[in-house]
């Protein structure tokens, strides 16, 4: 799953997640099998850590701290080395990396900030607060109807009857708003074009005769044991 839906389980599902899902799978299947500078033991410390790990927090939320911290950073790194693919780390493919890790952040970024400044519904959609919804109509509607069958005039209504019933407010929070590009960036992910034209792009740099003898390498898995790491 993508980092925003680990942290944030109201979250609905959308592009970008399939795409970070997308990367996630890729990464795993380059890990193991394509030339890099990580080690046995660090490609089995890795997968531990990025694949198989999870912590559960006070708020019963599931966190994946190597994950949710690649993505924040835009960077694959273990005890302060970073993954590089290739011989000697030189391969197109690490662009690729660095550019779906950079689209990302941008979007974890960007939904965090909005969450911090909208009521996120059950269903996970991210609803504007000055938008009407048929909850928050239905609500007046009664208002009225119950103002109008009273002689001593309307009946207050609480504050926090303005928000729709199907939502949960969002403590208000300090987080910096994303910079211009960081919204750019965002908006590439709500399709898949950007998508394939970064792999394209990766594999017009590496030509594919040229790429079975960079990538081989052996099942850097074997005698991964997640229980025993």
């Amino acid at each position: 799953m993508s980092v925003p839906c680990l942290l944030y389980p109201e979250k609905a599902i959308e592009i970008p997640d399939e795409l970070e899902a997308f990367f996630n799978v890729l990464l795993y299947d380059a890990l193991r099998f394509m030339r890099h500078n990580f080690t046995l033991a660090e490609v089995h410390s890795f997968f531990l850590q990025y694949f198989d790990g999870s912590m559960i927090t006070a708020n019963d939320e599931i966190c994946v701290p190597m994950k949710m911290n690649s993505i924040q950073n835009a960077k694959l790194v273990l005890r302060d080395k970073r993954l590089r693919f290739g011989v000697n780390g030189n391969h197109p493919f690490n662009d690729l990396v660095s550019s779906m890790l950079v689209l990302f952040q941008s979007h974890l970024k960007v939904y965090e900030w909005k969450r911090s400044n909208t009521l996120v519904s059950n269903e996970g959609k991210i609803l504007d607060l000055e938008a009407t919804s048929p909850a928050l109509e239905a609500l007046e509607a009664a208002a009225l109807e119950e103002w109008e069958e009273q002689e001593d005039g309307p009946t207050q209504v609480e504050d926090s009857a303005n928000a729709p019933a199907d939502a949960t407010p969002v403590t208000s929070s300090t987080l910096q708003k994303p910079s211009d590009e960081d919204f750019a960036r965002d908006e590439l992910l709500k399709t898949h074009k950007h998508f394939r034209d970064l792999i394209a792009g990766c594999l017009r740099g590496a030509p594919l005769a040229k790429w079975p003898a960079e990538r081989a390498a052996f099942d850097q898995l074997v005698g991964y044991n997640p229980d025993k790491t």
